[in-house]
């Protein structure tokens, strides 16, 4: 008996904003649409009953002819950054961010093509502290790997 979604139609393909619910009637996702492709801000919201006010923000993006690209952010339940990047043609693409519900940096790294590469840095909660680990398309190496290669 709870609405699903709610939106728009325009010659049988979605349009404009729309809005999925939760089976409890909770908003979980407004998306934006142009004659069937999303384009444009998308935002995932944490779930919370209607009667303590508006849904928080759980993850927002942007796509662009359904692929999402540029800025990517997702949040904890009081608002605060959890993780921030970017995309590219719906690929992780440059540097990204995960932080702890304290604010402090968890890992920062770099993607190329939806694949770490590069120097990743992993804090364990220490802000000055951190172990790294060196990424090539996805896979981890040690300086080893690196100079074996270099030489052949």
């Amino acid at each position: 008996g709870n609405v699903m979604g709610s939106g728009k139609f325009l010659d049988k393909q979605k349009d404009s904003t729309w809005k999925l619910y939760n089976r409890q009637g909770q908003l979980i996702l407004k998306s934006f649409y142009e004659i069937g492709i999303t384009n444009g801000l998308q935002q995932v919201f944490y779930p919370t009953d209607r009667s303590q006010g508006p849904s928080s923000v759980m993850e927002k993006y942007f796509m662009i002819d359904g692929l999402i690209e540029g800025k990517w952010q997702q949040f904890f339940k009081d608002g605060s950054i959890k993780s921030k990047g970017n995309f590219s043609e719906g690929s992780k693409s440059g540097d990204f961010v995960y932080y702890l519900e304290d604010g402090t940096i968890d890992a920062r790294g770099s993607y190329v093509n939806n694949l770490k590469h590069g120097k990743w840095y992993y804090y364990a909660g220490e802000n000055n502290n951190a172990s790294e680990i060196n990424y090539f398309e996805g896979e981890p190496i040690n300086e080893d790997d690196l100079i074996n290669t270099n030489e052949e």
